[in-house]
C-alpha cells in the first residue's frame, strides 16, 4: 500500500527524493508534513489564512503538545476573523507531535510581523504550470484541491468526498493558497452530477490518503471506498481543450461501471470499455487500468 501525505503538495515515502539525509528522522517528518498539510495557512512570523507560528508556539509551547494534538484533530474558531481550520485527524499522533516541535524550531527568536490587512503583504508566486493548491472553492467541500493545467484548463477535486467536481477553462485564473480567487462566472464546461462515480461504493465511506505530485508537477489522488484503493492522476490531454484522468485500481474486478452523469456538455471518451448513455461498462482485464478523457464542447 503506498502511503500519501495529505494536502496540499508533498508526497512523502520513497518519492520524498528532497527530504535531506542529513535531518533527523522525527525532524524530518515534521518538516515534510508541516509543509504538506500546514504551511498553506501558517507562516512562521506572519498571520495569513491561520495564526503565525510564533502565536501557535505562544498557546502550546513543548510542554502542551498533548493540547496541540487534540486541538489539531479537532479544532475549534478562536479567532473569528480567521477561517476555520479543517481537522487534521487524518495524521496519526506521532506526526502531529512532530509538526508541533518543528513549529516550536521555527518559531524560535523571532517576533510576529504585523500587517496593516491580513493579505496586503502576500505576493503571488509565479507558478509553471501545472500547479496545485488547496483552495476554498465554490460547490465543494472546504478541503478541495485546485489543479491548474496547461491550455488554460483548471479543475476542482474535492479531497473530502474523494471525487472530481469540476472543471472550468479561462487563461487568467489565479489561486492563491487558502483561499480562492478563482472568478467562475462563467460556467464550468465538465461538471459530474451523478451521486456516486463508482458502481462499487455502495455504503462503504470513501477514506481519503493524500496525494503526489508526479515529474511533471501533474497530481495524482488516492483514495479508498472499502478494500479497493484508487489512484487518479490528472493531466492535460492530447488535444487542445482537453484534460485526461487516468485511473490505477489496487486489484482488477470482475466488472466495473462508472456514472459519469453531467449538467453540462463537454465530450467524454475512455479508452477501454464501452460508454453509453453516460455509464462506462468495463469487464474483467480492462479494470485495473483506464483513462477518461474530458473535452470542451
Amino acid at each position: 500500500m503506498i502511503r500519501y501525505l495529505s494536502f496540499p503538495v508533498i508526497f512523502v515515502t520513497q518519492f520524498a527524493a528532497h527530504a535531506s539525509a542529513q535531518e533527523p528522522p522525527d525532524e524530518a517528518l515534521g518538516k515534510e508534513a508541516y509543509q504538506a498539510n500546514c504551511m498553506a495557512c501558517h507562516q512562521a512570523d506572519l498571520r495569513l489564512v491561520g495564526p503565525s507560528l510564533v502565536a501557535i508556539a505562544e498557546t502550546y509551547p513543548l510542554e502542551k503538545e498533548a493540547e496541540f494534538i487534540q486541538w489539531a484533530k479537532a479544532p475549534g474558531k478562536k479567532d473569528p476573523k480567521l477561517l476555520q481550520m479543517p481537522p487534521m485527524s487524518h495524521l496519526p499522533d506521532e506526526t502531529l507531535a512532530a509538526i508541533h516541535k518543528f513549529m516550536l524550531g521555527e518559531a524560535k527568536g523571532k517576533t510576529e510581523q504585523k500587517a496593516g490587512s491580513q493579505y496586503d503583504t502576500y505576493k503571488e508566486p509565479v507558478r509553471e504550470l501545472p500547479y496545485v493548491v488547496r483552495a476554498f472553492l465554490p460547490d465543494a467541500s472546504p478541503a478541495s484541491v485546485a489543479v491548474v493545467l496547461k491550455d488554460g484548463i483548471s479543475l476542482c477535486w474535492d479531497t473530502e468526498a474523494c471525487r472530481f467536481r469540476y472543471a472550468w477553462a479561462g487563461d487568467k485564473t489565479r489561486l492563491r493558497q487558502g483561499h480562492t480567487v478563482v472568478n467562475l462566472r462563467q460556467k464550468p464546461f465538465y461538471r459530474e452530477s451523478a451521486p456516486a462515480l463508482w458502481s462499487f461504493a455502495g455504503d462503504d465511506e470513501p477514506q481519503f490518503h493524500g496525494y503526489r505530485l508526479h515529474e511533471d508537477g501533474t497530481p495524482e489522488f488516492a483514495y479508498s471506498f472499502g478494500d479497493i484503493e484508487i489512484r487518479e492522476r490528472i493531466s492535460n490531454g492530447a488535444e487542445a481543450g482537453s484534460f485526461v484522468r487516468h485511473f490505477t485500481l489496487s486489484k482488477p474486478l470482475e466488472k466495473l461501471s462508472l456514472n459519469l452523469e453531467q449538467d453540462s456538455s463537454a465530450r467524454v471518451s475512455a479508452d477501454k470499455g464501452e460508454l453509453n448513455n453516460h455509464t462506462l461498462t468495463l469487464t474483467a482485464g480492462d479494470t485495473k487500468s483506464f483513462t477518461l478523457t474530458i473535452s470542451k464542447p
